[in-house]
Protein backbone atom coordinates (compact mmCIF):
# COMPACT_ATOMS: atom_id res chain seq x y z
CA UNK A 1 0.00 0.00 0.00
CA UNK A 2 1.35 3.35 -1.04
CA UNK A 3 1.15 5.89 1.72
CA UNK A 4 0.03 9.39 0.95
CA UNK A 5 2.37 12.24 1.64
CA UNK A 6 1.96 14.45 4.67
CA UNK A 7 0.88 17.29 2.46
CA UNK A 8 -1.86 15.17 0.87
CA UNK A 9 -3.05 14.15 4.31
CA UNK A 10 -3.10 17.74 5.44
CA UNK A 11 -5.05 18.83 2.37
CA UNK A 12 -7.55 16.02 2.92
CA UNK A 13 -8.08 16.99 6.54
CA UNK A 14 -8.40 20.68 5.69
CA UNK A 15 -10.85 19.89 2.88
CA UNK A 16 -13.03 17.86 5.22
CA UNK A 17 -12.95 20.54 7.90
CA UNK A 18 -13.73 23.36 5.44
CA UNK A 19 -16.59 21.52 3.78
CA UNK A 20 -18.09 20.40 7.08
CA UNK A 21 -17.76 23.88 8.52
CA UNK A 22 -19.27 25.45 5.41
CA UNK A 23 -22.28 23.13 5.43
CA UNK A 24 -22.73 23.59 9.18
CA UNK A 25 -22.61 27.37 8.89
CA UNK A 26 -25.03 27.34 5.94
CA UNK A 27 -27.54 25.22 7.87
CA UNK A 28 -27.21 27.36 11.01
CA UNK A 29 -27.65 30.46 8.89
CA UNK A 30 -30.82 29.02 7.41
CA UNK A 31 -32.20 28.30 10.88
CA UNK A 32 -31.37 31.83 12.00
CA UNK A 33 -33.03 33.18 8.86
CA UNK A 34 -36.18 31.26 9.71
CA UNK A 35 -36.26 32.73 13.21
CA UNK A 36 -35.76 36.28 12.04
CA UNK A 37 -37.75 36.20 8.82
CA UNK A 38 -40.82 37.71 10.46
CA UNK A 39 -38.83 40.62 11.84
CA UNK A 40 -37.28 41.29 8.42
CA UNK A 41 -40.61 41.18 6.60
CA UNK A 42 -42.65 43.10 9.16
CA UNK A 43 -40.06 45.75 10.02
CA UNK A 44 -38.28 46.21 6.71
CA UNK A 45 -39.43 44.88 3.36
CA UNK A 46 -43.22 45.12 3.78
CA UNK A 47 -43.24 48.63 5.31
CA UNK A 48 -40.85 49.82 2.61
CA UNK A 49 -43.06 48.38 -0.13
CA UNK A 50 -46.15 49.79 1.57
CA UNK A 51 -44.72 53.29 1.70
CA UNK A 52 -43.46 53.06 -1.87
CA UNK A 53 -46.87 52.03 -3.15
CA UNK A 54 -48.50 54.66 -0.95
CA UNK A 55 -46.38 57.31 -2.64
CA UNK A 56 -47.21 55.98 -6.10
CA UNK A 57 -50.93 55.79 -5.37
CA UNK A 58 -50.81 59.23 -3.84
CA UNK A 59 -49.11 60.53 -6.96
CA UNK A 60 -51.37 58.67 -9.41
CA UNK A 61 -54.63 59.64 -7.69
CA UNK A 62 -53.74 63.23 -6.98
CA UNK A 63 -53.97 64.15 -10.65
CA UNK A 64 -57.55 62.88 -11.20
CA UNK A 65 -58.61 64.29 -7.82
CA UNK A 66 -57.10 67.64 -8.77
CA UNK A 67 -58.74 67.60 -12.21
CA UNK A 68 -62.12 66.75 -10.65
CA UNK A 69 -61.68 69.66 -8.23
CA UNK A 70 -60.87 72.02 -11.10
CA UNK A 71 -63.95 70.81 -12.99
CA UNK A 72 -66.16 71.38 -9.94
CA UNK A 73 -64.90 74.95 -9.63
CA UNK A 74 -64.87 75.75 -13.34
CA UNK A 75 -67.02 78.85 -13.98
CA UNK A 76 -67.94 77.53 -17.43
CA UNK A 77 -69.54 74.41 -15.95
CA UNK A 78 -71.29 76.41 -13.23
CA UNK A 79 -72.58 79.08 -15.61
CA UNK A 80 -73.72 76.50 -18.14
CA UNK A 81 -75.70 74.59 -15.47
CA UNK A 82 -77.17 77.78 -13.94
CA UNK A 83 -78.22 79.05 -17.38
CA UNK A 84 -80.60 76.15 -17.83
CA UNK A 85 -78.25 73.59 -19.42
CA UNK A 86 -78.86 74.96 -22.90
CA UNK A 87 -76.95 73.34 -25.74
CA UNK A 88 -75.78 70.00 -24.20
CA UNK A 89 -73.17 69.82 -26.97
CA UNK A 90 -71.13 72.46 -25.13
CA UNK A 91 -70.75 70.39 -21.98
CA UNK A 92 -70.12 67.23 -24.03
CA UNK A 93 -67.21 68.93 -25.80
CA UNK A 94 -65.97 70.19 -22.43
CA UNK A 95 -65.98 66.66 -20.99
CA UNK A 96 -64.46 65.24 -24.19
CA UNK A 97 -61.56 67.71 -24.03
CA UNK A 98 -60.74 66.62 -20.47
CA UNK A 99 -61.05 62.96 -21.46
CA UNK A 100 -58.64 63.39 -24.38
CA UNK A 101 -56.19 65.66 -22.59
CA UNK A 102 -55.72 63.46 -19.51
CA UNK A 103 -56.73 60.05 -20.86
CA UNK A 104 -59.33 59.33 -18.17
CA UNK A 105 -61.60 56.35 -18.72
CA UNK A 106 -64.66 58.47 -18.03
CA UNK A 107 -65.59 62.14 -17.52
CA UNK A 108 -69.09 63.16 -16.44
CA UNK A 109 -71.45 65.74 -14.97
CA UNK A 110 -74.79 64.97 -13.29
CA UNK A 111 -77.19 67.89 -12.95
CA UNK A 112 -79.05 68.33 -9.68
CA UNK A 113 -81.74 70.37 -11.46
CA UNK A 114 -82.62 67.97 -14.27
CA UNK A 115 -81.01 64.69 -13.15
CA UNK A 116 -79.32 64.36 -16.54
CA UNK A 117 -76.11 62.34 -16.61
CA UNK A 118 -73.82 64.04 -19.12
CA UNK A 119 -70.97 61.98 -20.53
CA UNK A 120 -68.24 62.93 -23.02
CA UNK A 121 -70.08 60.77 -25.59
CA UNK A 122 -73.65 61.99 -24.99
CA UNK A 123 -76.37 62.44 -22.39
CA UNK A 124 -76.17 58.99 -20.86
CA UNK A 125 -79.41 58.91 -18.85
CA UNK A 126 -81.57 60.69 -16.30
CA UNK A 127 -80.81 59.53 -12.78
CA UNK A 128 -83.62 58.48 -10.46
CA UNK A 129 -83.79 57.42 -6.84
CA UNK A 130 -85.68 54.30 -7.89
CA UNK A 131 -82.72 53.14 -10.00
CA UNK A 132 -80.41 51.06 -7.80
CA UNK A 133 -77.50 51.90 -10.06
CA UNK A 134 -77.92 55.60 -9.23
CA UNK A 135 -77.73 55.06 -5.48
CA UNK A 136 -74.15 56.43 -5.41
CA UNK A 137 -75.38 59.83 -6.64
CA UNK A 138 -78.10 60.32 -4.04
CA UNK A 139 -75.95 58.89 -1.29
CA UNK A 140 -73.29 61.44 -2.17
CA UNK A 141 -75.80 64.32 -2.30
CA UNK A 142 -77.22 63.32 1.10
CA UNK A 143 -73.75 63.30 2.66
CA UNK A 144 -71.78 66.39 3.76
CA UNK A 145 -68.79 65.31 1.67
CA UNK A 146 -67.28 67.47 -1.07
CA UNK A 147 -65.36 64.60 -2.69
CA UNK A 148 -65.73 60.84 -2.58
CA UNK A 149 -64.39 57.80 -4.41
CA UNK A 150 -66.80 55.08 -5.52
CA UNK A 151 -66.27 51.77 -7.29
CA UNK A 152 -69.11 51.01 -9.68
CA UNK A 153 -69.87 49.67 -13.14
CA UNK A 154 -69.63 52.17 -15.97
CA UNK A 155 -72.88 52.09 -17.95
CA UNK A 156 -71.25 54.08 -20.75
CA UNK A 157 -68.54 51.40 -21.23
CA UNK A 158 -70.31 48.03 -21.15
CA UNK A 159 -70.53 48.12 -17.34
CA UNK A 160 -66.75 47.94 -16.93
CA UNK A 161 -65.71 48.17 -13.30
CA UNK A 162 -64.54 51.74 -12.67
CA UNK A 163 -63.18 53.85 -9.82
CA UNK A 164 -65.12 57.14 -9.93
CA UNK A 165 -63.85 60.34 -8.32
CA UNK A 166 -66.98 62.36 -7.55
CA UNK A 167 -66.79 66.07 -6.77
CA UNK A 168 -69.70 68.25 -5.61
CA UNK A 169 -70.40 71.31 -7.81
CA UNK A 170 -71.65 74.36 -5.87
CA UNK A 171 -73.19 77.57 -7.21
CA UNK A 172 -71.94 80.98 -6.16
CA UNK A 173 -74.13 80.84 -3.02
CA UNK A 174 -72.82 77.44 -1.93
CA UNK A 175 -75.81 75.39 -3.11
CA UNK A 176 -75.31 72.02 -4.81
CA UNK A 177 -76.04 72.13 -8.52
CA UNK A 178 -74.56 68.79 -9.50
CA UNK A 179 -71.75 66.28 -9.31
CA UNK A 180 -68.81 66.07 -11.69
CA UNK A 181 -65.65 64.01 -11.90
CA UNK A 182 -63.65 61.39 -13.73
CA UNK A 183 -63.39 57.60 -13.79
CA UNK A 184 -60.34 55.28 -13.75
CA UNK A 185 -60.53 51.83 -15.32
CA UNK A 186 -60.39 49.14 -12.65
CA UNK A 187 -58.42 46.79 -14.91
CA UNK A 188 -55.63 49.36 -15.14
CA UNK A 189 -55.40 49.64 -11.35
CA UNK A 190 -55.67 45.86 -10.95
CA UNK A 191 -52.73 45.32 -13.30
CA UNK A 192 -50.72 47.93 -11.40
CA UNK A 193 -51.40 46.19 -8.08
CA UNK A 194 -50.90 42.73 -9.57
CA UNK A 195 -47.43 43.74 -10.71
CA UNK A 196 -46.20 43.46 -7.12
CA UNK A 197 -47.06 39.75 -6.88
CA UNK A 198 -43.61 38.76 -8.15
CA UNK A 199 -42.03 40.40 -5.08
CA UNK A 200 -42.23 37.39 -2.78
CA UNK A 201 -45.85 36.58 -3.62
CA UNK A 202 -47.09 39.81 -2.07
CA UNK A 203 -50.69 40.95 -2.57
CA UNK A 204 -51.54 44.66 -2.65
CA UNK A 205 -55.12 45.96 -2.51
CA UNK A 206 -57.37 48.79 -1.27
CA UNK A 207 -60.40 48.67 1.03
CA UNK A 208 -62.81 51.34 2.20
CA UNK A 209 -63.35 52.24 5.85
CA UNK A 210 -66.02 49.54 6.16
CA UNK A 211 -63.52 46.91 5.08
CA UNK A 212 -65.03 46.29 1.65
CA UNK A 213 -62.44 45.51 -1.03
CA UNK A 214 -62.39 48.35 -3.56
CA UNK A 215 -59.28 47.58 -5.68
CA UNK A 216 -57.67 44.13 -5.95
CA UNK A 217 -55.54 42.26 -8.51
CA UNK A 218 -58.34 39.69 -8.53
CA UNK A 219 -61.22 41.85 -9.77
CA UNK A 220 -63.71 39.11 -8.80
CA UNK A 221 -63.20 40.18 -5.17
CA UNK A 222 -63.93 43.89 -5.77
CA UNK A 223 -67.13 45.05 -4.07
CA UNK A 224 -67.93 41.40 -3.26
CA UNK A 225 -65.49 40.57 -0.48
CA UNK A 226 -64.46 42.20 2.74
CA UNK A 227 -61.09 42.62 4.41
CA UNK A 228 -62.05 39.94 6.93
CA UNK A 229 -62.74 37.51 4.06
CA UNK A 230 -59.29 37.88 2.48
CA UNK A 231 -57.47 38.00 5.83
CA UNK A 232 -59.06 37.22 9.23
CA UNK A 233 -61.61 39.10 11.37
CA UNK A 234 -58.84 39.94 13.87
CA UNK A 235 -56.57 41.35 11.16
CA UNK A 236 -59.44 43.35 9.66
CA UNK A 237 -60.35 44.83 13.05
CA UNK A 238 -56.72 45.79 13.71
CA UNK A 239 -56.47 47.57 10.36
CA UNK A 240 -59.82 49.39 10.36
CA UNK A 241 -59.50 50.85 13.86
CA UNK A 242 -56.27 52.71 13.06
CA UNK A 243 -56.12 55.84 10.93
CA UNK A 244 -53.19 57.73 12.43
CA UNK A 245 -50.41 55.16 12.08
CA UNK A 246 -49.41 52.16 10.04
CA UNK A 247 -50.56 48.72 11.18
CA UNK A 248 -48.42 45.56 11.16
CA UNK A 249 -50.12 42.23 11.80
CA UNK A 250 -49.42 38.50 11.47
CA UNK A 251 -52.08 35.79 11.28
CA UNK A 252 -52.26 32.06 10.67
CA UNK A 253 -53.36 31.29 7.11
CA UNK A 254 -54.10 28.03 5.37
CA UNK A 255 -50.44 27.56 4.40
CA UNK A 256 -48.73 29.09 7.42
CA UNK A 257 -48.19 32.59 8.70
CA UNK A 258 -49.17 35.61 6.62
CA UNK A 259 -47.67 39.01 7.35
CA UNK A 260 -49.72 42.12 6.75
CA UNK A 261 -49.10 45.86 6.83
CA UNK A 262 -51.64 48.60 6.15
CA UNK A 263 -51.87 52.37 5.98
CA UNK A 264 -54.82 54.76 5.82
CA UNK A 265 -54.95 57.15 2.84
CA UNK A 266 -56.89 60.19 4.07
CA UNK A 267 -57.17 61.84 0.64
CA UNK A 268 -59.36 59.00 -0.64
CA UNK A 269 -60.64 57.63 2.69
CA UNK A 270 -59.38 54.12 1.85
CA UNK A 271 -56.81 51.74 3.32
CA UNK A 272 -53.78 50.41 1.49
CA UNK A 273 -53.08 46.78 2.48
CA UNK A 274 -49.97 44.74 1.64
CA UNK A 275 -49.65 41.10 2.71
CA UNK A 276 -47.10 38.32 2.17
CA UNK A 277 -47.26 34.60 3.03
CA UNK A 278 -44.33 33.27 5.03
CA UNK A 279 -44.07 30.06 3.01
CA UNK A 280 -42.95 31.86 -0.12
CA UNK A 281 -40.22 33.67 1.77
CA UNK A 282 -39.09 30.37 3.31
CA UNK A 283 -39.10 28.70 -0.09
CA UNK A 284 -36.69 31.31 -1.33
CA UNK A 285 -34.50 30.74 1.73
CA UNK A 286 -34.47 26.97 1.12
CA UNK A 287 -33.51 27.41 -2.51
CA UNK A 288 -30.82 29.82 -1.46
CA UNK A 289 -29.52 27.26 1.07
CA UNK A 290 -29.15 24.62 -1.65
CA UNK A 291 -27.47 27.07 -4.00
CA UNK A 292 -25.18 28.31 -1.26
CA UNK A 293 -24.07 24.85 -0.19
CA UNK A 294 -23.50 23.75 -3.79
CA UNK A 295 -21.56 26.88 -4.66
CA UNK A 296 -19.65 26.62 -1.40
CA UNK A 297 -18.53 23.07 -2.17
CA UNK A 298 -17.26 24.09 -5.58
CA UNK A 299 -15.60 27.23 -4.30
CA UNK A 300 -14.00 25.37 -1.39
CA UNK A 301 -12.54 22.75 -3.70
CA UNK A 302 -11.28 25.38 -6.09
CA UNK A 303 -9.73 27.43 -3.29
CA UNK A 304 -8.02 24.40 -1.82
CA UNK A 305 -6.65 23.38 -5.20
CA UNK A 306 -5.30 26.85 -5.93
CA UNK A 307 -3.92 27.12 -2.41
CA UNK A 308 -2.00 23.86 -2.75
CA UNK A 309 -0.53 25.02 -6.06
CA UNK A 310 0.53 28.43 -4.78
CA UNK A 311 1.30 28.06 -1.07
CA UNK A 312 4.85 26.85 -1.57
CA UNK A 313 5.59 29.57 -4.09
CA UNK A 314 4.39 32.48 -2.01
CA UNK A 315 5.10 31.32 1.52
CA UNK A 316 8.65 32.61 1.63
CA UNK A 317 7.68 35.83 -0.10
CA UNK A 318 4.91 36.49 2.40
CA UNK A 319 7.19 35.78 5.34
CA UNK A 320 9.78 38.16 3.93
CA UNK A 321 7.20 40.89 3.35
CA UNK A 322 5.87 40.44 6.88
CA UNK A 323 9.22 41.33 8.39
CA UNK A 324 10.47 43.88 5.83
CA UNK A 325 9.96 47.64 5.75
CA UNK A 326 8.45 48.55 2.37
CA UNK A 327 10.25 51.89 1.92
CA UNK A 328 13.80 50.99 2.91
CA UNK A 329 13.99 47.24 2.45
CA UNK A 330 15.33 46.85 6.00
CA UNK A 331 13.79 44.70 8.67
CA UNK A 332 10.69 46.18 10.27
CA UNK A 333 9.66 45.88 13.90
CA UNK A 334 8.51 42.31 13.49
CA UNK A 335 11.76 41.29 11.83
CA UNK A 336 13.83 42.89 14.56
CA UNK A 337 11.73 41.29 17.29
CA UNK A 338 12.38 37.87 15.74
CA UNK A 339 16.15 38.53 15.52
CA UNK A 340 16.25 39.83 19.10
CA UNK A 341 14.42 36.74 20.40
CA UNK A 342 16.86 34.47 18.56
CA UNK A 343 20.03 36.28 19.77
CA UNK A 344 18.71 36.56 23.32
CA UNK A 345 17.95 32.83 23.44
CA UNK A 346 21.40 32.00 22.10
CA UNK A 347 23.06 34.31 24.65
CA UNK A 348 21.14 32.56 27.42
CA UNK A 349 22.64 29.25 26.29
CA UNK A 350 26.21 30.60 26.36
CA UNK A 351 26.22 32.46 23.07
CA UNK A 352 27.91 35.74 22.27
CA UNK A 353 26.77 38.96 23.93
CA UNK A 354 25.15 41.66 21.82
CA UNK A 355 24.08 45.29 22.18
CA UNK A 356 21.05 47.27 21.13
CA UNK A 357 21.37 50.74 19.61
CA UNK A 358 18.79 53.37 18.70
CA UNK A 359 19.52 55.92 15.95
CA UNK A 360 17.42 58.98 15.13
CA UNK A 361 18.09 61.23 12.12
CA UNK A 362 18.81 64.81 13.14
CA UNK A 363 16.83 67.53 11.36
CA UNK A 364 14.73 65.12 9.31
CA UNK A 365 11.66 67.34 9.67
CA UNK A 366 13.61 70.25 8.19
CA UNK A 367 14.53 68.09 5.19
CA UNK A 368 10.85 67.27 4.60
CA UNK A 369 9.86 70.91 5.01
CA UNK A 370 12.62 72.14 2.70
CA UNK A 371 12.68 69.55 -0.06
CA UNK A 372 9.37 67.75 0.32
CA UNK A 373 8.34 64.33 1.54
CA UNK A 374 9.53 62.58 -1.63
CA UNK A 375 13.04 63.83 -0.93
CA UNK A 376 12.58 62.69 2.67
CA UNK A 377 11.82 59.18 1.43
CA UNK A 378 14.97 59.26 -0.70
CA UNK A 379 16.99 60.30 2.37
CA UNK A 380 15.64 57.32 4.34
CA UNK A 381 16.43 54.99 1.45
CA UNK A 382 19.97 56.38 1.01
CA UNK A 383 20.60 56.22 4.74
CA UNK A 384 19.45 52.59 4.81
CA UNK A 385 21.69 51.70 1.87
CA UNK A 386 24.75 53.18 3.60
CA UNK A 387 23.87 51.40 6.83
CA UNK A 388 23.68 48.03 5.07
CA UNK A 389 27.11 48.70 3.53
CA UNK A 390 28.73 49.76 6.79
CA UNK A 391 27.40 47.30 9.32
CA UNK A 392 28.53 43.71 9.48
CA UNK A 393 26.49 40.79 8.21
CA UNK A 394 26.15 39.59 11.79
CA UNK A 395 24.53 42.89 12.78
CA UNK A 396 20.87 43.71 12.21
CA UNK A 397 19.49 47.15 11.35
CA UNK A 398 15.75 47.77 11.28
CA UNK A 399 13.51 50.75 10.68
CA UNK A 400 11.63 51.18 13.94
CA UNK A 401 9.33 53.91 12.68
CA UNK A 402 9.54 57.29 10.94
CA UNK A 403 13.20 58.39 11.03
CA UNK A 404 14.12 56.12 13.95
CA UNK A 405 16.23 53.00 13.41
CA UNK A 406 17.25 50.21 15.77
CA UNK A 407 20.32 47.99 15.60
CA UNK A 408 21.35 44.68 17.10
CA UNK A 409 25.18 44.70 17.15
CA UNK A 410 27.22 41.68 18.11
CA UNK A 411 29.55 42.46 21.03
CA UNK A 412 29.49 44.58 24.15
CA UNK A 413 29.06 48.34 24.39
CA UNK A 414 32.67 49.15 23.51
CA UNK A 415 32.72 47.08 20.33
CA UNK A 416 29.24 48.22 19.34
CA UNK A 417 30.13 51.86 19.98
CA UNK A 418 33.14 51.57 17.68
CA UNK A 419 30.97 50.17 14.89
CA UNK A 420 28.47 53.02 15.31
CA UNK A 421 31.21 55.67 15.23
CA UNK A 422 32.54 54.30 11.93
CA UNK A 423 29.06 54.60 10.52
CA UNK A 424 28.81 58.19 11.74
CA UNK A 425 32.07 59.02 10.01
CA UNK A 426 30.75 57.48 6.79
CA UNK A 427 27.60 59.61 7.07
CA UNK A 428 29.65 62.76 7.55
CA UNK A 429 31.65 62.06 4.40
CA UNK A 430 29.01 60.79 2.01
CA UNK A 431 25.62 62.28 1.03
CA UNK A 432 22.57 60.05 1.35
CA UNK A 433 20.47 61.76 -1.33
CA UNK A 434 20.33 64.68 -3.76
CA UNK A 435 17.54 67.25 -4.16
CA UNK A 436 17.25 70.52 -6.06
CA UNK A 437 20.79 70.01 -7.34
CA UNK A 438 22.23 69.77 -3.84
CA UNK A 439 23.74 66.87 -1.91
CA UNK A 440 21.96 66.06 1.33
CA UNK A 441 24.04 64.98 4.30
CA UNK A 442 22.53 63.72 7.54
CA UNK A 443 23.75 63.03 11.03
CA UNK A 444 22.28 60.80 13.71
CA UNK A 445 21.80 60.79 17.42
CA UNK A 446 22.63 57.40 18.95
CA UNK A 447 21.88 55.58 22.14
CA UNK A 448 23.51 52.30 23.05
CA UNK A 449 22.86 49.63 25.67
CA UNK A 450 24.31 46.18 26.21
CA UNK A 451 21.58 43.51 26.33
CA UNK A 452 21.41 41.71 29.67
CA UNK A 453 20.24 38.13 30.22
CA UNK A 454 17.15 39.35 32.09
CA UNK A 455 16.28 41.91 29.41
CA UNK A 456 13.30 42.01 27.10
CA UNK A 457 13.34 43.99 23.90
CA UNK A 458 11.29 46.74 25.58
CA UNK A 459 13.59 47.08 28.59
CA UNK A 460 16.76 47.19 26.47
CA UNK A 461 15.08 49.66 24.10
CA UNK A 462 14.10 52.02 26.93
CA UNK A 463 17.71 52.28 28.11
CA UNK A 464 19.05 52.86 24.61
CA UNK A 465 16.29 55.37 23.86
CA UNK A 466 17.15 57.42 26.97
CA UNK A 467 20.81 57.41 25.95
CA UNK A 468 19.83 58.53 22.44
CA UNK A 469 17.93 61.55 23.78
CA UNK A 470 20.93 62.39 25.91
CA UNK A 471 23.09 62.21 22.78
CA UNK A 472 20.83 64.71 21.00
CA UNK A 473 22.30 67.38 23.31
CA UNK A 474 25.76 66.68 21.87
CA UNK A 475 25.35 65.50 18.27
CA UNK A 476 29.07 65.78 17.54
CA UNK A 477 30.05 63.41 20.37
CA UNK A 478 30.29 59.62 20.32
CA UNK A 479 27.16 57.51 20.72
CA UNK A 480 25.99 57.65 24.31
CA UNK A 481 25.90 54.44 26.35
CA UNK A 482 23.19 54.14 28.95
CA UNK A 483 24.45 55.52 32.30
CA UNK A 484 21.67 55.79 34.91
CA UNK A 485 21.92 58.49 37.57
CA UNK A 486 19.73 61.16 39.13
CA UNK A 487 19.93 63.35 36.04
CA UNK A 488 18.07 60.77 33.97
CA UNK A 489 20.18 59.59 31.00
CA UNK A 490 23.00 62.18 30.56
CA UNK A 491 26.41 61.06 29.34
Amino acid sequence: MVLRSDKAKLVSVLSGIMLAAFVFIAVVNYQVSRRFIREEIVNSSLPLLRDTIFSEIHSDLMQPIHVSSVMANDTFLKDWALSGERDPELVRKYLLRIHEEFGFFSTFFVSAATGRYYHFNDVLKTVAREDEHDGWYYSFLDSPMIMRLDVDTNEAADNALTVFINYRVLDYDGNTIGVTGVGLHMETLARFFGGFAHLGGRTVFLTDTRGQVQVHPNTALVMKSGLADVTTPEAAAAVLKERNAAVDFAYEGDDGYVYLTARYIPEIDWYLVVQQPEQIALLSARENLVRTVGAGVLVTLAVLMVSVLTVNRYQRRLEEQARTDVLTGLDNRRGLEMKFALLHAMMGRGGLPFSLAVMDLNGFKDINDTYGHAAGDHVLQGFSRLAEECFRETDTIARWGGDEFMLLIMGGEAAAGAVLERFRERLAAEPVARADGRDIFVSVSCGLSAVLPEDTLDSAYLRADKAMYADKRDVAGPCAPYAPHSGGGER
